[in-house]
């Protein structure tokens, strides 16, 4: 379900390959670091730290991994705030 409100790591993945249709985002972990996301597309990468898959993630949370991962795209498909 797309919208403006508190996510899982896990939902926010999921809510992305649902907009994009397309396996480009993935959780991975790092013995050294924890828990990150990948952008299959870019490589980019966005440290989560030592979290799990299902902590919440806020809307402005959500908005940084955004924008941190360079798909301010994924903003209005998300409905977070808009790209600046």
């Amino acid at each position: 379900m797309v919208g403006s409100h508190p996510r899982s790591v896990k939902e926010f993945v999921l809510d992305v390959m649902d907009v994009t249709d397309e396996e480009v985002l993935v959780i991975k972990w790092d013995f050294r670091a924890g828990m990150y996301l990948e952008d299959l597309s870019t490589g980019n990468t966005y440290r989560l730290g030592w979290i799990n898959r299902w902590k919440m993630l806020q809307p402005a949370e959500q908005e940084s991994i955004c924008r941190g991962l360079n798909r301010t795209d994924w903003l209005v498909a998300l409905e977070l705030a808009p790209p600046e």
